[in-house]
């Protein structure tokens, strides 16, 4: 038995110190640039946060749910660090003039802290969705976006279409743990290519970007490509590219042909003048009918075959959208300006990172939304997860470290052949 419930256990993983050293950063940036930074009288903003992973793991669907049942059981609240209840125009108030950058720093802060601290976790292998090819020993990005629909009330913010509202979510996703190292959001009326760049900050020479098509920006590609950053993409339909040399096929399977191309167009040969490598396969659809999918990519030593097993590796990221989605409250909205929006995505983000780390922990070896449904049910009970874990259904007799859909589609309903 545990003198804590299990909600407690989940926000311990948030180290005491952590969100003071954030507030105290945050103060200070506004003493120089001359604003003035507003404490909070009663509710914390420890109390803040406890409170909005409460909201994903219970998948509550409105400000007086979470605070009624945070209200109801208040004493088992109180042992997580002395958090407290709000009342819903405490946490309504909260989430819409408190500065989400609170938030996203918290995110980041606990990613660099796990992965000093138990950097096993971000080993290849031990969580991902798709297996990626063991002769490539490099860390591997994928990048894309999401779509994330919200209510009227968002559109001034947040126009879309003529009468709906979305915010866009855009993931730069660690291939070896399934973890983001990199989000973004914004409105979804804007371009996904403008924040190619913001997306691959802070990574390095050798690493590896997968990206769709929809970010392809012939500039930033030539900066990756001097940065010495390896990336793989989609070929655009309409692109002008002249054949410079024809490599040799070999006996790989479902590839029509592997070329150094260069681009034809003045200006798009000016932006990026190296040459690269255009690699087509043969692939099949859910249908079962072949199609012809064209690769790019700034490699120009690996097999054709690694090219599209690196972009097939890319559907990781569309298996971690669906899970947030699923499993996270990230369809009903308790706020409507961008502030709370924001709080709402980044405290998701942060409960999200905090549950594949216990999951981790604990030895949890069935599926990340079976997971969250589970601590939804047992909540409140005082008992270690761990334990729980140990004795619960059929997760001990799974294999592997998260569940993975049984086929592994490439993009759009499409698959690699064998």
């Amino acid at each position: 038995m545990s003198n804590i419930p299990i909600l407690a256990q989940i926000c311990k993983l948030i180290p005491g110190h952590m969100i003071k050293k954030i507030i105290g950063g945050l103060v200070e940036e506004a003493k120089k640039e001359g604003r003035r930074w507003v404490y909070p009288r009663v509710f914390s903003y420890f109390s803040h946060i406890v409170s909005m992973i409460y909201l994903h793991i219970g998948h509550a669907q409105s400000i007086t749910e979470v605070c009624d049942a945070l209200n109801y059981s208040r004493w088992s609240l109180n042992t997580i660090r002395n958090a407290t209840a709000p009342r819903h125009n405490t946490l309504s108030n909260a989430n819409r003039t408190r500065s989400p950058e609170i938030i996203k720093r918290l995110y980041y802060s606990l990613l660099g802290y796990y992965q000093r601290g138990i950097p096993n976790f971000f080993q290849r292998g031990r969580n991902s969705y798709f297996r990626v090819p063991r002769r490539i020993k490099r860390l591997i990005r994928a990048i894309d976006s999401t779509t994330i629909e919200l209510v009227a009330n968002c559109m001034d913010w947040a126009k879309h279409r003529r009468r709906k509202a979305a915010a866009k979510l855009h993931v730069g996703l660690d291939l070896d743990a399934n973890i983001p190292f990199k989000v973004i959001t914004e409105p979804a009326n804007t371009h996904d290519n403008r924040y190619m760049v913001r997306l691959t900050e802070g990574m390095k020479a050798g690493e590896i970007a997968v990206f769709d098509k929809a970010y392809v920006a012939l500039t930033h590609l030539r900066t990756l490509t001097e940065r010495g950053i390896i990336w793989v993409t989609r070929c655009k339909e309409n692109a002008k590219l002249k054949v410079i040399k024809k490599f040799k096929k070999g006996k790989q399977k479902g590839i029509i042909s592997d070329e150094l191309v260069e681009w034809k167009g003045k200006k798009s040969h000016e932006r990026y003048p190296e040459q690269l490598r255009r690699v087509k396969a043969l692939v099949k659809d859910t249908e079962g009918k072949e199609v012809i999918i064209t690769f790019l990519t700034n490699n120009k030593e690996w097999a054709a075959r690694s090219v599209c097993d690196l972009y097939r590796a890319r559907w990781s990221i569309e298996v971690f959208f669906k899970e947030i989605k699923q499993s996270l409250q990230l369809r009903t909205f308790i706020g409507y300006n961008r502030n709370a929006i924001e709080w709402q995505i980044w405290s998701g983000l942060v409960t999200y990172l905090l549950l594949r780390i216990e999951a981790w922990l604990s030895r949890w070896r069935g599926g990340f939304k079976h997971f969250c449904i589970l601590l939804k049910n047992i909540m409140w009970q005082l008992q270690r997860i761990e334990n729980i874990v140990k004795k619960y259904g059929t997760a001990g007799d799974r294999g592997g470290g998260e569940a993975a859909p049984e086929t592994p589609y490439l993009c759009g309903g499409i698959l690699l052949r064998d």
